[in-house]
């Protein structure tokens, strides 16, 4: 049986999963914007896709944790941890502001 999903693969956003990274239970992980992660990591390796965040500290220093592969007029974005809520709240604020400004939506 053959299924499919809606969610892209990695390789389709230009990056490459090289491991995944459990998090010890009060570990964070701290990206290079300032934002912080928990939970699970995953070490990546960029193949095109432009690392916006990388993780400061530990065994996955220098590791994209937050890529985006621009494609034609569409662009995909790869996120490997979990942010803590207020993070990815911004994250997801970005996210529409960049879709928003992409697609000529008027201004309020």
């Amino acid at each position: 049986m053959r299924t499919t999903s809606s969610v892209p693969r990695p390789s389709r956003l230009a990056v490459r999963r090289v491991d995944r990274v459990p998090a010890h239970l009060d570990e964070r992980i701290t990206l290079s914007d300032g934002s912080h992660g928990s939970v699970w990591s995953e070490s990546l390796r960029t193949e095109g896709a432009q690392a916006l965040a990388t993780c400061t500290h530990g065994m996955l220093a220098g590791s994209p944790v937050l890529t985006r592969h621009r494609s034609g007029a569409g662009q995909g974005w790869y996120l490997s941890t979990r942010l803590d809520d207020a993070d990815y709240a911004a994250l997801v604020g970005r996210l529409l502001k960049e879709a928003s400004a992409a697609a000529g939506a008027p201004r309020r």
